[in-house]
């Protein structure tokens, strides 16, 4: 269940994130509005976290002496480069110009850990209230 939440968590970040930087993203005919093609949204949320949790620690892991060298820059091209191929592949999204792909993955993670913040803030107040009622 949890996993659910998340996912649907991701998806409003990336709808969001969408909004947000309307100008920097060029989206396809069926987008992400509400009557878009969620089947094609929903395969970038996926395409996102597999990426995110497979494949970014592989590639941050082996450009590390980069990452030392640029200061952490490197970081922000890794960020954008996965945040560009999973839009591409997936066809949920795409990305217009270099600004969109720096801002994108920054906007879509402050989101995300904004979201995700509320939700577990409101989790452990729902689960301290709980135990309080069985004292």
């Amino acid at each position: 269940m949890r996993w659910l939440l998340r996912f649907l968590l991701s998806a409003l970040a990336l709808y969001l994130t969408s909004l947000a930087l309307n100008d920097l993203f060029t989206h396809y005919p069926a987008h992400m509005t509400l009557g878009g093609d969620m089947g094609r949204d929903a395969l970038a949320v996926l395409g996102l976290g597999l990426v995110n949790s497979l494949v970014r620690p592989v590639v941050r892991f082996f450009s590390l002496p980069l990452t030392f060298i640029s200061l952490g820059l490197w970081g922000l091209i890794v960020n954008a480069a996965l945040f560009w191929a999973v839009g591409h592949y997936t066809g949920g999204y795409q990305v217009g110009g270099v600004v969109g792909l720096l801002l994108g993955p920054i906007f879509m993670g402050f989101i995300s850990g904004v979201l995700n913040f509320v939700l577990k803030d409101r989790r452990e107040k729902s689960r301290r209230s709980g135990k309080r009622r069985e004292e």
